[in-house]
């Protein structure tokens, strides 16, 4: 182990290393060294960390771990980096041999970091745990070594222009570190973050001087201006509205003044200054990082400190601003360039542009230089990148890229103020790797009649560095799924499958729409397979690059009707050259691919389960649909502008073959103009095909070869602003607010499962101000059938926001029966100018519970209100039969309990008595046909007279009689000791007959009230009173 520690430091202290910023190299140190052991009973899997500390900063020179693993050493070479006490990461570095150790391969790691380190607590973190080597004498800790110069300074962590800062702030505590330095937050003050409403709020300006920038304060307006370079953060005390560079934001927690001191949230500034935030929940601390230089939505580029590489950001990469940095981890070695990490503040983030400097001897008739990134997860290097191209004349490698999969879940505070997980910010290591004479193993193919020359590596077949670009055997092709074209035996038949496709796809393209789209190359053209990279099935310039080639992925195609898609797809690539000039390809990126997507699923005749997964990625993960729509449309984002073939292929269907040539022949620049262009000439324009495709995606979930219903349901993503979609006993009212980008839409869907009734869904879209439209039904369902039975969206005489009056939605609610159980809406920005804001609330009425009820009362209480806010409700209306009974104006809502006295109201019939919730808009619930009152009508009155005695018939009937009600009629006499009760609608009175003794006085008169009531339930349907003379003349029709 004594030989190995020489070894190690030799390599460490005589390495190369280009020299750093603002660094001056001193002596040697070794901070860490357990490999000094007499032990050889080397064991694997170490059971403790690897751990040691600093008192001060070092610039890392060597770092070497064993992996003995009884004498056969680890499979591959991995990883080895170094994670700082407080989450820092340093590396990873790729791992090599040390020299003039031959017959030991990969049992010593050797990594050369060529970085500087903080002080503090460092573990070692080595990729390959299961064969890291450990002894007893080590403690169950990993052996390693670690290496490093003294710095008289350390330099800000990242590259572009010393710029970065990583900003560690504790609740609670008045100092923070700033890239390590424990500084105060404001000066002489004890002012430290503190928590309200479960956001964070800081004193800000130490926050934004430390970033460059600047703070203003007035007082008058009660305002906050922040500023750095082209940013600016306008904040109002009290205030739920901020301005961002004039746009107009609303946040959920204001800035407040507590203790005299001006307190603002602190994850809506910092990530509005590019910055990434995350939360540690255990520790309490937040991690602020701003990587030096600043990204605006118009895009830029970043240059690493030693020039030797850049990463271009286009315009839209991201949703918010953003910071980004590119720093040299590791030199230049051999045949590969210098590793550069990338890292990016946005968590959701489209595609970018590397270009790396790296001059090799690069034979372009045998060599390749491929780009790789660093997985972070197995520590293997693999291929990446997009449109790569190597330009040997000036020594740079150009590729394309995105974040995405190897992003890990980090704790961050949501904006509820719960704990979730989301993705820190984004990182990458990158470098280049050449490889020389690679073609030379390959077998050139033209196959009889073929437009193709294919040159590919056998599989089984021995070839200098190029196992992983060998095609699958005859028996492992077939058993994927072949295309049973197998008819050369000394070419394999993956290889014949892929001409056979690639002929196809050629024929088809020329003729298409009359020859008018694309005109024949000269051929044969070269197609390269091999392996493109994980996920990636083809890769291909525009025109084929300027070595007229195609790549097509040796390992990726999941079976024949995939190759078939994936051919078409690449050689369409290779037409657009003719359709593109001047770069004009990288600007409209999202339309290239999404015609090579479309068109290749719209003229390749393949089976619709084939298009489903070429559309969903499949097997290989090719596409990913998940950002789409709910940004931009015509994004440059590599996460969504292949689905946008799906777009391509509806146009094609809509509008005819002619479509894509039509577009393609227009002399606009870009494509968004080219379609805004053709749409015109269709008599429509770009705003409104992209509403109808919107409303297409939700009314034909099985279109798009079933893509549509997955579409529908990634748009509800944001969980910023993604309304919760179920109502519930407590929670009836749902706000959803955000902006929505240019040409994007978002799609609530809302469902009452806990509500086992029915209610009134009320849509209002008061606050919202911008011309937003929306597609609206009230019903969700995976059938195209039925929304084709619907009575339509419920929003087709008024789909523009704000509505004049509000949407609503009967009888809403998870109920047996006829109910609606769900809602759906697309917010749409059809648009193309600026993204707009919405704010709309939903809410269910339902009918309020009956608390009491007894004779003569009801009672009842606002529970049913849910967390609809009382200034949304207006009163209650009784109902008695069906008839209102509490007046003009609603009664007043009140806490506790709410009571309504009527003589009417009998107990045991409360079913007869019903409460109708009313809000500030008049809408009702429950839904009540108000009766007409009924009224009793008396006619043909007669009299028989005799001396003391006379008979009064008279004949009653009732008007408005409730339909299916039988009446008894109840007749009150004001000396009867009992009332009468009579079925039928003729009565006969017999009455006592009172004359005065006077013929001057004026006889009496019998008071008679008449009731008629409802036969089965006893219920008053109606009253009427007469008087008659107690002292009748003669007999007579006297019908009052």
């Amino acid at each position: 182990m004594k030989k190995l520690t020489s070894i190690l430091l030799v390599i460490a202290f005589f390495m190369g290393f280009p020299p750093g910023k603002i660094i001056a190299e001193e002596e040697e140190v070794v901070l860490f060294d357990n490999f000094t052991t007499s032990s050889p009973n080397f064991k694997n899997g170490p059971s403790k960390p690897t751990v040691f500390s600093t008192s001060q900063s070092y610039k890392l020179i060597g770092i070497g771990t064993v992996h003995f693993n009884d004498g056969k050493g680890s499979k591959n070479y991995g990883s080895i980096s170094l994670k700082h006490e407080d989450g820092t990461v340093y590396g990873p570095w790729q791992s090599y041999a040390p020299p003039d150790m031959k017959g030991s391969e990969k049992i010593f790691w050797i990594v050369e970091p060529n970085a500087v380190i903080k002080p503090g607590k460092y573990e070692v973190i080595d990729s390959d745990k299961d064969t890291w080597s450990w002894t007893d004498e080590s403690g169950g800790c990993g052996l390693a070594l670690v290496v490093a110069n003294k710095v008289q300074e350390q330099p800000p962590p990242g590259g572009s222009g010393g710029k970065a800062k990583t900003i560690v702030l504790t609740i609670g505590k008045p100092t923070m570190l700033v890239n390590g330095k424990s500084v105060e937050i404001e000066k002489g003050k004890s002012t430290g973050p503190i928590i309200i409403k479960g956001r964070t709020m800081l004193p800000i300006r130490s926050l934004i001087e430390t970033l460059g920038g600047t703070i203003d304060w007035n007082s008058k307006e009660q305002k906050i201006t922040l500023k750095l370079e082209e940013i600016s953060i306008e904040l109002w005390i009290g205030k739920s509205t901020a301005r961002v560079s004039g746009r107009e934001i609303t946040i959920d927690q204001p800035p407040v003044i507590v203790g005299g001191r001006t307190m603002v949230p602190l994850r809506f500034v910092s990530e509005n200054l590019g910055c990434s935030v995350v939360w540690d929940a255990k520790t309490k601390t937040i991690t602020i990082k701003f990587f030096g230089k600043l990204i605006l939505a118009n895009g830029g580029v970043v240059n690493s400190d030693d020039g030797l590489a850049s990463i271009a950001f286009p315009p839209g990469f991201a949703s918010a601003n953003t910071s980004a940095s590119i720093t040299m981890v590791s030199p230049p070695k051999d045949n590969f360039s210098g590793q550069y990490k990338v890292e990016v503040s946005a968590e959701k983030s489209g595609t970018f542009s590397v270009a790396i400097k790296a001059n090799f001897n690069f034979d372009p008739k045998k060599d390749r230089v491929l780009a790789e990134s660093l997985d972070e997860q197995t520590g293997q290097w693999v291929k990446c990148g997009d449109s790569l191209d190597y330009d040997p004349d000036a020594g740079v490698l150009y590729f394309s890229d995105s974040f995405g999969q190897l992003s890990k879940p980090v704790t961050i505070l949501s904006t509820s103020g719960t704990m979730q997980a989301a993705p820190p910010q984004n990182a990458k290591v990158y470098r280049a790797e050449h490889q020389q004479n690679w073609l030379d193993s390959g077998v050139n193919t033209v196959l009889p009649d073929s437009n193709f020359r294919i040159t590919y590596f056998r599989a089984g077949k021995p070839c200098l560095g190029c196992l992983d670009d060998r095609v699958p055997d005859d028996s492992a092709w077939e058993s994927k799924g072949s295309g049973g074209h197998n008819n050369d035996p000394t070419t394999d038949n993956y290889i014949e499958d892929l001409d056979k496709a690639l002929n196809e796809a050629y024929k088809r393209l020329t003729e298409f729409d009359g020859g008018s789209l694309f005109q024949p190359l000269r051929t044969p053209f070269d197609v390269i397979v091999m392996d493109c990279g994980r996920g990636v099935q083809g890769e291909t310039a525009i025109g084929g690059g300027a070595r007229r080639r195609m790549y097509i992925s040796c390992n990726e195609l999941d079976d024949y009707e995939n190759m078939k898609l994936v051919a078409t797809h690449e050689l369409i690539h290779v037409f657009q050259g003719q359709r593109y000039t001047n770069g004009r390809a990288n600007t409209n990126r999202w339309f290239v691919e999404a015609v090579a997507t479309g068109l290749s699923a719209y003229i390749t005749n393949v089976s619709e389960g084939a298009k489903r997964d070429y559309y969903t990625g499949g097997k290989s993960g090719f596409m990913d649909y998940e950002n789409y729509l709910w940004t931009t449309f015509y994004s440059n984002n590599a996460r969504s502008y292949y689905t946008c073939g799906l777009f391509v292929e509806w146009m094609l269907n809509v509008h005819g073959d002619s479509a894509i040539a039509n577009i393609y022949s227009r002399t606009e620049d870009l494509d968004l103009d080219r379609l805004s262009g053709f749409f015109s000439g269709t008599g429509t324009n770009l705003e409104e095909a992209f509403f109808t495709y919107c409303h297409n995606l939700m009314v034909n979930p099985l279109g798009g070869w079933g893509m549509n219903a997955t579409i529908k349901a990634n748009i509800v993503r944001d969980e910023t602003i993604k309304p919760d979609k179920k109502f519930s006993p407590t929670k009836t009212f749902i706000t959803y607010e955000g902006d929505i980008d240019k040409m994007s839409t978002q799609r609530i869907y809302l469902s009452a499962p806990e509500i086992t009734r029915t209610g009134l869904l009320v849509i209002d879209s008061s606050e919202t101000k911008d011309g937003l439209r929306t597609i609206s039904y009230d019903l969700v369902s995976s059938r195209s059938d039925d929304y084709t039975n619907s009575d339509g969206p419920i929003d087709r005489y008024e789909s523009t926001l704000p509505y004049r009056k509000t949407l609503n939605v009967m009888y809403f609610g998870n109920a047996s029966g006829y109910a609606k159980k769900g809602f759906e809406q697309m917010i749409i920005n059809q648009g193309d100018r600026r993204r707009m804001h919405a704010k709309i609330q939903y809410y269910l009425l339902l009918e309020p519970k009956k608390t009491k009820f007894e004779r003569g009362i009801v009672e009842w209480t606002t529970g049913e209100l849910g967390n609809i806010p009382e200034s949304y409700i207006k009163g209650y209306n009784i109902f008695l039969n069906g008839i209102k009974v509490s007046g003009k104006d609603p009664i007043k809502p009140a806490k506790g309990t709410i009571s309504f006295k009527h003589s009417e109201i009998l107990r045991n019939l409360d079913d007869r008595v019903q409460i109708q919730v009313v809000d500030k808009y008049g809408n009702t619930w429950p839904y009540i046909q108000e009766s007409k009152q009924a009224k009793i009508k008396i006619t043909d009155v007669k009299t028989d007279i005799s001396s003391n005695t006379f008979i009064l018939y008279f004949t009653l009937s009732i008007e408005n009689l409730p339909k299916g009600v039988t009446p008894t009629y109840v007749i009150h006499l004001e000396d009867a000791p009992k009332p009468l009760e009579f079925t039928k609608s003729r009565i006969q009175l017999n009455l006592q007959r009172v004359c005065p003794s006077s013929p001057f006085a004026e006889a009496e008169d019998y008071n008679i009230r008449i009731q008629a009531i409802n036969s089965s339930t006893r219920q008053t349907i109606a009253e009427e009173k007469f008087k008659y003379t107690k002292c009748p003349i003669k007999v007579v029709d006297d019908t009052p």
